[in-house]
């Protein structure tokens, strides 16, 4: 079979974190490139429901990547090696890690989970000679109009710690980035509660014109680019995939 641009076909993403529309439209592109997906959450009910829709299309179209739903409340390094260990026995290997939480995290003086899974799937990708980290969260400008200082913090100090791993793993084609996106939905129905998405919006354009959701193809594009062999010039990266509504910040 022909590989595609991005050659990442039957190379295994570990997806860490809750599903959301941005992670749905993710996995269902990966899957598409022929990627095996595991998904990782404290939580899976959800993530079983969507690995068997995507175990469907893979009946229809076998070129397209296995899916599975593990779950595991990582809150040691033990808890860590054993989430990615079960991935690297269902599907032989762990190429890339991508962590989905969005702003669900926090930074103290205790490793948090994504710094836990993170550490550890670096020791996978040290054995396996390449790897790829992408960490998701929202755009500052959009922490910032929320008024969220402790999210604007766990941001800053996620942006350090990919610095951090990107000086650490310098040459050896291990690169680490994260990718800042606007609202979402579920970042509205959250933070609005009981009020509608487009309702919403439509009020913060009003101060904010360059204001917009998320399209979640775009940025499923823009990490399957980054989980990739050719994206190896990007490292160590906060990249902002918000259609430059942070350039026009009011």
């Amino acid at each position: 079979m022909q590989e595609s641009t991005f050659k990442i076909r039957e190379r295994t993403v570990v997806i860490f974190g809750p599903i959301n529309s941005v992670v749905q439209t993710l996995a269902t592109v990966l899957q598409e490139h022929g990627t095996d997906i595991a998904f990782i959450d404290a939580h899976a009910s959800q993530s079983h429901r969507f690995v068997a829709n995507l175990m469907d299309m893979r009946q229809i179209h076998n070129t397209y990547g296995r899916a599975a739903a593990l779950e595991f409340d990582v809150k040691s390094p033990e808890d860590a090696k054993e989430a990615l260990s079960r991935a690297a026995e269902l599907f032989g290997s762990v190429d890339i890690f991508i962590d989905a939480n969005l702003n669900n995290r926090s930074f103290s003086d205790k490793l948090n989970s994504t710094q836990l899974m993170t550490n550890e799937a670096i020791e996978f990708f040290i054995g396996r000679g390449k790897g790829r980290n992408i960490f998701l969260s929202y755009d500052n400008s959009v922490l910032e109009y929320l008024k969220d200082q402790e999210a604007l913090e766990a941001n800053k100090k996620l942006h350090d710690f990919t610095i951090e791993k990107s000086k650490c793993l310098l040459g050896k084609q291990i690169t680490t980035n994260c990718v800042q996106i606007p609202f979402t939905d579920e970042l509205i129905l959250e933070q609005f509660k009981g009020k509608n998405i487009q309702e919403v919006i439509s009020e913060i354009k009003k101060k904010w014109p360059s204001a917009r959701m998320v399209e979640p193809v775009d940025i499923a594009y823009i990490i399957t680019f980054l989980a990739s062999p050719i994206s190896s010039a990007i490292d160590g990266q906060a990249i902002h995939a918000c259609y430059s509504m942070n350039n026009y910040r009011s």
